[in-house]
């Protein structure tokens, strides 16, 4: 027997569901690279909150590179697997009846992508800090500081490009089990 709150906690049904499951693979990738590469620039930046660190592309400019994909990336910019994952609940939206919601949700998109420019661009193009510019390059970009971020970005990349057939697959088991047809 099906619980009745189901439907209205899933409005966009079932392809908002399986929507809703690819975005939260394709941005876990994606995140995951923002994470790294963020970490990256903080180490070589020698610094501990965002005020401190600014302008690092001279002092890391393949983390900060990486940084500005994922950026893009993460605000849900094509290629990426976000921006494909956004077109599907955009579109179970619309097709479901909610076209106000999903306008809602397109517009807090812009908002984010708003807030993350802004930040992302003062952390690596702004005016850097005297003091991490006086500094001698803390630690090397070698390929085990480039590599995972730009894996992670890869694998974002072929998801929004083609979904691969056992994440469908398992997509498809978990909106059978949510929603299940008689």
């Amino acid at each position: 027997m099906m619980p009745g709150p189901l439907p209205r906690l899933a409005a966009f049904g079932a392809a908002g569901t399986r929507a809703a499951l690819f975005h939260a693979w394709s941005n876990s990738l994606t995140k995951g690279a923002r994470f790294l590469s963020a970490g990256n620039i903080r180490r070589a930046a020698g610094a501990r909150t965002i005020d401190e660190i600014s302008g690092m592309t001279p002092l890391t400019p393949q983390p900060a590179a990486i940084f500005v994909a994922g950026m893009f990336a993460i605000t849900a910019c094509p290629p990426f697997g976000p921006f494909f994952s956004v077109l599907r609940m955009l579109r179970s939206g619309v097709e479901t009846g909610h076209s106000t919601a999903a306008g809602l949700f397109l517009g807090g998109l812009l908002f984010v992508f708003l807030g993350l420019t802004r930040l992302a661009f003062a952390t690596v193009d702004s005016r850097p800090r005297v003091v991490s510019m006086a500094t001698v390059k803390r630690f090397p970009e070698t390929a085990s500081v480039i590599v995972p971020p730009l894996v992670l970005l890869g694998l974002s990349l072929w998801l929004g490009l083609g979904t691969p057939p056992i994440l469908q697959h398992a997509s498809d088991a978990a909106v059978q089990s949510l929603f299940p047809r008689p």
